[in-house]
């Protein structure tokens, strides 16, 4: 075989090579661009109630208190100079210090909602003040949501049972606009919660949407006569920077 003929066949294969690398490289920047680029997905977690507040459905509404602020009454001004400066976090407005963080729902000005930890131990405690909740839904994994309607009052409870002494302890207390119990699933905020099992993989945590027994924690109560709960250490932290 000549020199001119090894030359020839040795730049086809070359430039066979070389055209294959840039289709290579053209399909993948084709297929690259034809990806959609989208925003952020949502944070699932402060999109729910009570993760988050879902604030949206908020309205402006009388309801309970707590200690100097009064749902559907109090300004978010009249809270800032009590308690410090609120800054925006999701749909929400958050006040975080050394160990804690409150939640509001602002609305005109007005607090419609407030999220907060709770100053009640255990769900024991809130069935003492309260009775036994309206309804109990489904939450974290490890944790299940108790309404009180006409209370306005909701909490966020721990039920994994390999810790005993954790087993409905108390995370969050959510203060919102006092309602009826009559078509509570279709309204906020019962209607922003988690509404089917998220499973998981530790056998302590039930799958229950209900794991509690009230029959039982009511005649625990019963029980217990001088019953004081004692508030959690957590928010007597919390204490107003400025008198009212």
């Amino acid at each position: 075989m000549k020199l001119n003929d090894i030359r020839l066949k040795l730049l086809v294969a070359a430039t066979f090579v070389l055209v294959m690398l840039l289709f290579s490289f053209r399909t993948s920047m084709v297929s690259a661009s034809s990806i959609s680029i989208t925003s952020t997905p949502k944070n699932s977690f402060y999109d729910l109630f009570p993760g988050g507040l879902a604030c949206s459905g908020a309205t402006i509404g009388d309801g309970p208190s707590w200690r100097e602020i009064k749902i559907g009454h109090t300004t978010l001004q009249e809270f800032e100079k009590l308690y410090g400066e609120t800054k925006p976090f999701f749909d929400m407005q958050r006040l975080s210090g050394e160990g804690y963080d409150i939640y509001l729902c602002v609305q005109n000005n007005i607090i419609t909602s407030i999220k907060v930890g709770s100053e009640l131990p255990y769900l024991n405690d809130y069935v003492a003040v309260y009775g036994k909740p309206d309804t109990v839904t489904y939450n974290q994994p490890e944790t299940r949501v108790a309404f009180w309607f006409k209370k306005g009052i909701a909490i966020d409870i721990y039920i994994n049972k390999s810790v005993d002494y954790l087993y409905g302890i108390v995370n969050y207390a959510i203060y919102f606009p006092y309602q009826e119990v009559d078509g509570y699933k279709v309204r906020w905020p019962y209607s922003q919660t988690v509404h089917e099992w998220i499973s998981a993989r530790d056998v302590n945590v039930s799958h229950e949407q209900n794991p509690f027994d009230f029959e039982a924690i009511g005649a625990t109560i019963t029980a217990e006569s001088s019953r004081t709960p004692t508030p959690t250490f957590l928010f007597l932290l919390v204490t107003p920077t400025a008198t009212p």
